[in-house]
Parts: C-alpha cells; sequence; structure tokens
C-alpha cells in the first residue's frame, strides 16, 4: 500500500493492491488456518491501512475509480479497500471509549501510556505530579521520534520519486530521437552555424581605428603635355 502511490499508471496501482490482498490472506491462512471471508479480511486490511498510514491513499483511490477498469476480483478488493477507508474516516473518540489526545494518538500509530495509574497495593500513589510529568515526556519523546520516522519516509520518498522521473525523462528522450532521426543531426547543425558566424565576424571587423596602417596613396595627376612626352 505504501508504494501505491509511487506507481504513475493505473494497472500498477492496482497490482499494489493486490498484491496487499495477498499478503493479508496468507497471513489470515497461516494465523487462524479458517476460510478467508469478508468478516475477517476487511477488519485485517483496515488494520494494516492504520499500520501503514499509505500517503494520499483516498486520491488514488479517486484516480483509481475514474481512471481504471478492473474486473471483477480487483474491483471487489478495490471497493473494500474503499470501504476500510470511509470506515477510519468516520471513527471518533467517543466511538471508542477514548479521550481526543489518546485518539489521536493511536490514530497516528503511537503508543499510548494509559490516562489512569492503577496501583497494585492497597495504599494510594503519591507523587501524582511527577507521574504526570513523566507521561508527558514520554508523550513528547515518542512524538519527536514519530516525526524523525515520517521524515525519513518522505526523504526515501523524494529520493525515489526523483529517480523515477529521471528515468522517465531518459527514456522519453530516447524515445524521442528514435522517433526523429533529424534531432541527432541538430546540434552538429548548430555547431557549424556557430563556426561559420565566428569566421563572417572575423571578416567584417573594422579596420578603421587601426593605427599601424600606413598612409593610403593619394593620386597623381599627370597633365597633357607630360603624357605627350
Amino acid at each position: 500500500l505504501i508504494e501505491l502511490d509511487a506507481k504513475t499508471t493505473p494497472q500498477g496501482k492496482i497490482h499494489s493492491i493486490m498484491e496487499c490482498k495477498s499478503f493479508i490472506e496468507q497471513a489470515l491462512q497461516s494465523s487462524s488456518g479458517i476460510t478467508i471471508n469478508a468478516d475477517c479480511f476487511l477488519p485485517a486490511l483496515i488494520y494494516v491501512v492504520l499500520k501503514a498510514k499509505p500517503p494520499r491513499l483516498h486520491s488514488n483511490i479517486q484516480f483509481l475509480s475514474n481512471f481504471s477498469q478492473p474486473n471483477g476480483e480487483q474491483l471487489y478488493y478495490l471497493a473494500n479497500l474503499d470501504s476500510a477507508v470511509r470506515f477510519i474516516g468516520l471513527l471518533e473518540a467517543e466511538h471508542l471509549g477514548l479521550s481526543s489526545n489518546d485518539f489521536s494518538l493511536y490514530m497516528r500509530g503511537e503508543p499510548v501510556l494509559p490516562s489512569k495509574i492503577v496501583s497494585l497495593f492497597d495504599y494510594p500513589l503519591k507523587n501524582n505530579s511527577n507521574i504526570q510529568k513523566s507521561r508527558e515526556l514520554f508523550i513528547q519523546y515518542d512524538q519527536i521520534e514519530y516525526n524523525c520516522e515520517k521524515f525519513n519516509e518522505n526523504m526515501l520518498d523524494f529520493n525515489r520519486r526523483l529517480s523515477q522521473t529521471v528515468t522517465d525523462i531518459n527514456e522519453l528522450l530516447n524515445g524521442s530521437y528514435a522517433r526523429f532521426s533529424y534531432f541527432e543531426q541538430i546540434p552538429q547543425s548548430a555547431k557549424r552555424e556557430n563556426n561559420d558566424k565566428k569566421v563572417i565576424d572575423i571578416l567584417d571587423q573594422s579596420t578603421i581605428n587601426n593605427e599601424h596602417l600606413p598612409e593610403p596613396l593619394s593620386p597623381e595627376i599627370l597633365i597633357k603635355q607630360n603624357i605627350q612626352q
């Protein structure tokens, strides 16, 4: 499911969903040994979505709904994935009997300490303020760790997307050169035109201001008498 957003074609996205379906079925079969049906598959799919936190999952489902033509089995599991996303989107803290803070931590997949410390002894716990401070520090530390993990995931996703973009551009250029062979002659023509331009520029340079040239010759007028002699 995490690779779903990196796929660029509808067929590739559907293939990722079907691979996820196969892994879930194998896990259920090996753990329980019961026949796989919707009653056990859908809760497992919801759990996988919560743990994986795929980027832009809702947008990818909308993309497949508008621009893909899945067959019967693919359409069934695409509908299951859409149902899982809708179920998660409708969940609220009061449905599970949780506080809003604990609910948000659970939805992000972060560990949650119990809001109340249950004592194993008869006497009440002392220093409740220290326990509360420890709980707050633990939550802050876990939040920092979570943000670091998300940053690493985003960097890996960025590198993967950048590499894929470079590969796609190279393939596009190679395909263009293969279809239009005259593109290969453009660099040579441009180089030849630049060389010709340099020669013309040299010939067209003005030499009027050159001080090292001799003075021009003055014409000599011959009179008619000298010509007859």
